[in-house]
């Protein structure tokens, strides 16, 4: 009896000293895996799923070895050691998928933001000191569009310097901004002008160009043009003006280009306030640039229409012939005071057909007249004219497809 519980005795000793934890000294460091665990949180957490599964793993394998009767080896340190080595080849390909799969995304995302800089236009040269030959080019474009002659180039030849950094003092030349969004401020004869655009291998305005206008310290207008290779397909211009009968407006105007005409809308708004130059025209920022859509919801927001044109211009005026156009004019109360359906010449009423028709309204009588005749330079040649009541508006208009509000004065009142 005694030597049987000596041998058990001596068991139990052997398995204490073979079955501890694994050591230190054959697999790795602990501090030291430690320290790595902790500096990465990601794979730690990895690390502790697989730990989770090798438990789990060896718990059922010792479940089963003991539902089967089977005898447990004494010595698991092997076993230790191939788990570690296990553990730290799971470690390290963990780390390499995830370091692979961080570079990876970086890549992705270093496109993703040179490609956001391409469509916002934030690769612009902010630095730059143009040549005067090339802002007078941008000179030239400007006048084109406002006169609707399509100014194409600038025509280089490719290796002229065109610009300067006024940082590094390193030099451009055209080839070398062929295609770079570029942001261009100059003075033009008392005028600042604000560029913003580019131009492609050909040597043609390419895209969205759009022009900012100060003078005397205030915006005078946006020209916002779309090209294809030095062709306009279409824009917006945006200018302080002065109508007809006197008011101060803001006239803007949406064109496309049909080849020897422009189709589109024009609409006048009662200016209300002035624009100044809210930062430093010497160094401009893409955000100082001012695009015409923002610029044109700014003003209806709080401007009064003033009036609306449907129809075609040529060299920059009011030219239509089709017998399709026509003009509507307001008051500040926003009620119509002018219907004009005719042609037009150069910006003035101007029909021979006969057939020309204008509403006008008489506040002396709080009436409407109507006038069916002939125009020239502007003024009826006749004085055949008809009051007429809001029934008869209606009659007049409803063959016309006018696209704008009209707001009629009650005329069934007597005038204050």
């Amino acid at each position: 009896m005694s030597n049987h519980r000596q041998k058990k005795k001596n068991e139990k000793n052997y398995q204490k000293q073979n079955c501890v934890s694994i050591s230190t000294d054959k697999i790795v460091n602990k501090k030291k895996l430690r320290e790595y665990y902790n500096n990465h949180p990601i794979i730690t957490a990895s690390v502790a799923g697989v730990f989770s599964t090798i438990i789990i793993g060896i718990a059922s394998a010792i479940c089963v070895a003991v539902f089967n009767g089977l005898k447990l080896p004494y010595n698991l340190e092997e076993m230790g050691n191939n788990i570690n080595t296990n553990i730290i080849n799971i470690v390290d390909q963990k780390f390499n998928e995830l370091n692979s799969n961080t570079q990876s995304s970086l890549s992705d995302l270093r496109i993703q933001v040179s490609t956001l800089e391409k469509v916002m236009g934030l690769n612009y040269y902010s630095s730059l000191q143009y040549s005067k030959t090339f802002t007078e080019h941008i000179t030239e474009t400007c006048e084109s569009i406002e006169n609707e002659y399509y100014y194409s180039a600038p025509p280089y030849s490719g290796e002229n310097v065109i610009a300067t950094d006024t940082i590094t003092n390193k030099t451009y030349t055209e080839k070398q901004l062929t295609g770079q969004t570029l942001l261009v401020t100059y003075n033009d004869n008392g005028k600042d002008i604000l560029f913003y655009g580019q131009y492609n291998i050909n040597n043609h305005w390419e895209g969205r160009c759009i022009f900012n206008i100060y003078e005397n310290g205030e915006l005078d207008r946006i020209l916002d043009a779309e090209y294809n290779d030095g062709v306009i397909d279409s824009f917006e211009i945006i200018l302080q003006n002065e109508s007809v009968a006197g008011y101060d407006v803001w006239s803007i105007s949406k064109r496309k280009n049909e080849g020897k005409y422009n189709s589109g809308e024009t609409w006048t708004y009662f200016k209300t306030a002035d624009y100044p130059i809210n930062f430093d025209i010497n160094n401009p920022e893409v955000k100082d640039v001012i695009f015409s859509d923002n610029f044109e919801n700014s003003i209806k927001s709080f401007s009064v229409l003033e009036g609306y044109y449907s129809g075609n211009t040529e060299n920059g005026k009011y030219n239509d012939n089709t017998g399709n156009s026509y003009m509507v004019k307001y008051d500040r109360d926003g009620f119509i005071r002018t219907l004009y359906i005719g042609n037009f010449k150069d910006g003035n009423f101007e029909d021979n057909t006969g057939k020309a028709e204008e509403i006008v309204y008489d506040g002396s009588v709080n009436r409407y007249f109507h006038y069916v005749g002939t125009f020239t330079v502007g003024n009826r040649d006749g004085d055949n004219l008809k009051y007429i009541t809001q029934r008869e508006i209606n009659e007049i208009i409803e063959p016309y497809n006018i696209n704008c509000e009209l707001k009629w004065r009650d005329t069934t009142k007597d005038p204050k």
